[in-house]
């Protein structure tokens, strides 16, 4: 066999295998990602069963809103204090940080 011929059979049997071996590992990602795809249907289907019942069940709910139509209730009083805003840390959080002297010597 001559020198060319042997260096094209190598490279014709790695290729072959190069090509095998992605056909491979195609098909595998392609099991994992169908039977996690089943996974999820599952999931969801799940998931929107549990949505429609909870639905139904709070269609059914009737709220009865004439209570805060009641002239008792418009002519309660408030007695609490506004909150005034207190300012919560610095202007600029970068800025180094400067030590305040309490008045205690530890």
């Amino acid at each position: 066999m001559s020198s060319s011929l042997k260096n094209i059979t190598i490279v014709l049997v790695i290729l072959t295998c190069a090509v095998v071996g992605y056909y491979i590992y195609v098909q595998r990602d392609s099991f994992t990602l169908e039977t996690a795809d089943v996974s999820m249907e599952q999931d969801m289907f799940a998931t929107v069963q549990e949505y429609t019942a909870r639905r139904e069940l709070l269609s059914k709910v009737d709220l009865k809103t004439d209570i805060f139509k009641d002239e008792r209730l418009k002519l309660l009083v408030t007695y609490s204090e506004p909150v005034v805003p207190v300012p919560v840390g610095r202007s600029n959080p970068f800025d180094p940080i400067t030590q305040v002297n309490t008045g205690s010597n530890n």
